[in-house]
């Protein structure tokens, strides 16, 4: 399916400000992008209408245009979130770390999954498209 719409009003950096060798912000500009299939196809200017009203628009009201973030590291199998709030134990090593998590993550009321969705949601709302995931695998288990 071919799906198209504008978000309007969106502020792009176009450079940055300078003083005394130092960059001390960013100069902008509003922009109006057409999104279709989820990439971006055209920037025109702020200041240029957009002549196509048959597409949805969305007006950003200046907000500015970021790239998503990457989670490059996390265990989605490890996660305690959505389960009950536990103080962590202290461990001196990584060693002593995979030691409780064998003994601790076989009791949690919650599931692998269960847990792992209440984390991808959190990284969702924050803006998170992409998470790159480790899983530790234990020979004895």
């Amino acid at each position: 399916m071919h799906t198209s719409q504008w978000i309007k009003n969106v502020q792009f950096e176009k450079s940055y400000r300078e003083e005394d060798g130092y960059i001390i912000g960013s100069k902008t500009q509003t922009s109006h992008l057409l999104i279709t299939n989820g990439k971006i196809e055209q920037i025109i200017p702020g200041d240029q209408e957009i002549t196509d009203h048959h597409i949805p628009q969305i007006d950003a009201k200046g907000a500015l245009a970021l790239p998503s973030f990457i989670e490059k590291h996390c265990h989605l199998d490890k996660t305690l979130l959505g389960d009950e709030w536990r103080p962590v134990i202290p461990t001196k090593n990584i060693f002593e770390r995979f030691e409780v998590e064998k003994k601790v993550l076989p009791t949690l009321e919650t599931t692998t999954q269960e847990r792992a969705e209440t984390l991808l949601g959190i990284y969702s709302r924050a803006g998170v498209t992409k998470v790159r995931t480790h899983v530790d695998l234990y020979p004895e288990a």
